[in-house]
C-alpha cells in the first residue's frame, strides 16, 4: 500500500548500510550501494533516510539503479527553498518475471518541505538476479549537500 511502508510481514534476510554518504555533485552519482543476492522470483523492500542542507535555493534528487540499470531517474526529493530539509524513502521491488519487468516504485516522504512523490520504474528491471541496489542522487547547486543514510534492504520470499 502506498504510504504504508512499515509492514513487511514476510521479509527474509536483510542488508544494511547505515553510514551517511553525501554529495554536492550536480550530476548523477551513486550514493549508496547495497550488495544483494535477490533472485528474479523474489522481491525486496528498501528504506532509508535523506537530507539536504541550506546554502542555495535548490532541490536535491534521488533515483534508483538495480545492478547497473537506472530504473528510476533522479527526481526532486525536496523543495528548492534555501533551507535544511529531511525525509525518508521507501522502495518496493516486486518479483521480476517475463513480461513483468517494471514491478516496483520509489516513494519519498519529505518531512519539512511536504514533498511526497511516488515514482514507478521508468525502465525494465534487469532480467537477472539483483546483485546491487543503488541509491543515486544529485543536487541542484553545489552549495547544497545531499546526504543518504540508514539504508536497509529486506529480501522477500519466493512467491
Amino acid at each position: 500500500l502506498f504510504g504504508m511502508p512499515h509492514a513487511v510481514p514476510e521479509a527474509v534476510g536483510e542488508v544494511t548500510s547505515m553510514a551517511e554518504a553525501t554529495t554536492v555533485s550536480t550530476t548523477t552519482v551513486d550514493l549508496k550501494t547495497l550488495t544483494t543476492n535477490i533472485a528474479v522470483t523474489e522481491g525486496a523492500f528498501v528504506v532509508g533516510n535523506y537530507r539536504k542542507t541550506a546554502g542555495a535555493a535548490a532541490t536535491v534528487s534521488l533515483g534508483l539503479k538495480l545492478n547497473a540499470t537506472q530504473v528510476i531517474a533522479n527526481t526532486a526529493a525536496a523543495s528548492a527553498t534555501d533551507r535544511i530539509e529531511q525525509g525518508y524513502f521507501v522502495i518496493h521491488i516486486w518479483r521480476q518475471t517475463t513480461n513483468y519487468k517494471r514491478g516496483g516504485y520509489m516513494q519519498f516522504f519529505n518531512q519539512v518541505g511536504a514533498v511526497t512523490t511516488v515514482l514507478p520504474f521508468d525502465t525494465d528491471a534487469p532480467a537477472a538476479a539483483l546483485t546491487a541496489i543503488v541509491i543515486t542522487g544529485l543536487t541542484g547547486n553545489a552549495a547544497v549537500t545531499l546526504g543518504v543514510a540508514d539504508v536497509a534492504a529486506h529480501k522477500r520470499p519466493t512467491a
